[in-house]
């Protein structure tokens, strides 16, 4: 069996992009007071990207500006969140959900972080945050979303939802393709030493 060298490498290389692990997966989310359940007239708008690590943490960077900005007096920024459920259709648009995460206010795990209350406008970051399963689930059915709440909407005043993401959309490591690979070295390595060994009844020694 005689397998070319491009060939080898070419499975080499593959091999080494499967053993690396997935890369991250990454949408980008838009915040707006018609996202809201129910919808809100807020002139407010925030946009930014959402990430899906491997190795079960996520990354976000979404700006925002504008809240309160249809009050006599601006009061700005309460709370951040990411909420979102398992429960079936619960966090899809139109509907609301529990907390996963908090943002600003309440317990913001590290790598998590944003403006003070009070607050019309700034960023929300995460930067390699662990998610559990629960949260991990409610991503892959599509079923979480930001939400940004303010004095004037302290139910919300702009929310994005985040597109479904999941591990499937992460490439996937089978665990047997090093072996596989390291059998197809094996393989190509005997080939060609067969190929290169003499022949009976050739070489110098051979008479006429």
């Amino acid at each position: 069996m005689h397998i070319p060298a491009r060939a080898l490498a070419s499975l080499g290389a593959a091999a080494l992009l499967a053993s690396t692990g997935a890369l991250a997966a990454t949408v980008n989310v838009t915040l707006t007071g018609s996202q809201e359940a129910p919808p809100n007239s807020s002139t407010a708008t925030g946009s930014g990207t959402f990430t899906l690590n491997p190795g079960d943490t996520i990354s976000f960077d979404i700006l925002f500006s504008g809240l309160d900005e249809g009050s006599r007096v601006p009061l700005g920024l309460t709370v951040a969140h990411i909420h979102g459920s398992t429960a079936p259709g619960i966090g899809l648009p139109g509907t609301n959900a529990p907390v996963l995460l908090d943002i600003v206010g309440g317990t913001p795990p590290a790598g998590v972080s944003g403006p003070l209350p009070g607050a019309t406008g700034g960023n929300l970051v995460g930067i390699d945050v662990p998610v559990d399963s629960t949260f991990l689930l409610a991503l892959s059915l599509g079923q979480a979303y930001f939400n940004v709440h303010s004095v004037s909407f302290p139910g919300g005043e702009i929310r994005g939802q985040i597109a479904a993401l999941s591990n499937t959309s992460v490439i996937p490591v089978p665990a047997a393709l090093p072996l596989m690979f390291g059998g197809l070295l094996v393989i190509g390595a005997q080939a060609m030493r067969r190929r290169q060994a003499p022949r009976p009844g050739s070489g110098a020694g051979a008479g006429s």
